[in-house]
């Protein structure tokens, strides 16, 4: 039989409401690759600049290490909504674009009292972008070269925590999640022509490429009481290189019209395929250090092998991805009862990313800085909060390309009333 909380996690997962993976967020840069890679850290980790590797606590969800599940104290519910908007500057040429939606489900409990469980469903990336270029071969005509693409990739994760050792001083934690990566992304490449002289049809390259396949990851943590104040704790992640299963439906032809309101007049090719995919392996590293009651300072490093990525066997011609993060919460009292300002968690992170991606055969890296604010709700005397996240931060290669940032997010945790246990059966006399 499935175990009740289980099922309220599926009945819940049922909503579209993944916005942000298909949204109408438009990204050139999502043409490379898998897409805009969607990092895996949920609102109140990204107030911290997304520093979640060596990061334990009990009233929050932590995806981003997976040994850290069995320190939930109770049940958590956290749903995460985000806003994004970007100002573009790209040889010369100026844009804006914006989106949103709901980001991410993440769904967690303790297990005994040695074990927990994290269940999360989150945007693994998104693939939305649209651009254009003319040129022009003869003084009579013109050439639209346009290059369009929608759709996204989303991760679903189910792990498990364990308590393995624990003393006076010290705590060892072991995790792994067991992730299903599926979705669809749709590459549409058009050459319009125009010329009064000719009977020149247009072309369209049409790309369909969907991932449905099954991957792992591990993570291990260990915390140890300095002195009376101090807490340290030290986390490893690590995915290894695997392959999932990923399916392709190519076609290329002529037509008359224009894109969207197209009269097929020839089809050079169509064709369906599947094959394995190479995925690509990560490694992380996280330091978290809680000083009092109050204050928690976090530090960590992730790469991802994107260069040994592949798709049909297809190098995705992008490099490794890497990014350090840093950030601090501190919380005035945490006995205060009474007062929201003086129980609330305040949030300040930054990171540097080494995107992996290039344009004009520069590499493009990426700073951020952030904020964040955690609203717990007093008079419920429970572990719900509110948590709101903002980060402001550019992209750029140094020369030609140049992208300002600015993201929101909202997101909730909730949990039960300290009174109140969900999902228990209770005895009647």
């Amino acid at each position: 039989m499935i175990h009740p909380r289980i099922k309220l996690f599926f009945i819940l997962i049922t909503i579209p409401f993944l916005g942000l993976a298909q949204g109408s967020y438009n990204n050139p840069l999502s043409y490379y690759g898998y897409g805009l890679y969607a990092p895996n850290y949920l609102t109140a980790d990204i107030g911290m600049g997304g520093a979640n590797s060596g990061l334990s606590q009990n009233n929050l969800i932590n995806i981003g290490n997976p040994a850290s599940y069995h320190f939930l104290y109770t049940q958590q519910v956290d749903v995460g909504l985000a806003s994004a908007s970007s100002n573009f500057n790209i040889n010369g040429n100026t844009f804006s674009t914006s989106g949103g939606g709901i980001r991410s489900f993440a769904y967690g409990f303790p297990f005994g009292k040695r074990f927990g469980v994290g269940l999360a469903l989150k945007p693994f990336s998104s693939n939305n972008y649209e651009l254009a270029q003319t040129s022009t071969p003869t003084p009579s005509s013109f050439v639209t070269n346009v290059l369009l693409g929608d759709g996204g990739f989303n991760n679903f994760s189910a792990g498990l925590g364990v308590k393995l050792f624990q003393d006076s001083l010290n705590i060892i934690s072991l995790g792994a999640n067991v992730n299903y990566l599926f979705g669809f992304a749709t590459d549409n490449a058009y050459t319009l022509i125009s010329d009064a002289s000719s009977s020149n049809f247009n072309t369209h390259v049409y790309n369909r490429t969907g991932f449905n396949g099954v991957y792992g990851d591990v993570g291990i943590l260990y915390n140890r009481r300095v002195s009376k104040k101090i807490s340290l704790g030290l986390g490893l992640t690590y995915t290894p290189p695997q392959k999932s299963r990923a399916f392709q439906t190519v076609f290329s032809g002529s037509f008359s019209g224009q894109p969207g309101f197209e009269l097929t007049k020839d089809t050079i090719l169509f064709s369906r395929d599947t094959a394995k995919m190479d995925l690509p392996s990560s490694l992380g590293l996280g330091l978290s250090l809680e000083i009092g009651k109050g204050l928690v300072l976090n530090g960590s490093y992730k790469t991802t092998q994107f260069s040994g990525g592949k798709i049909f066997q297809n190098n995705l011609n992008i490099s490794d991805r890497s990014e350090f993060s840093v950030g601090v919460q501190y919380i005035p009292n945490v006995e205060e009862y009474t007062k929201l300002l003086k129980v609330a968690r305040y949030r300040v992170g930054g990171r540097f990313v080494n995107t992996g991606l290039s344009y004009a055969g520069r590499g493009i890296s990426e700073f951020g800085i952030t904020f964040g604010l955690g609203l717990p709700l007093l008079k419920s005397q429970s572990l719900t909060s509110f948590n709101i996240s903002a980060e402001v931060g550019n992209r750029s290669n140094g020369a030609g390309y140049s992208e300002q940032f600015n993201n929101i997010y909202v997101g909730v945790s909730i949990a039960p009333h300290k009174f109140d246990r969900w999902f228990i059966r209770r005895k009647i006399d």
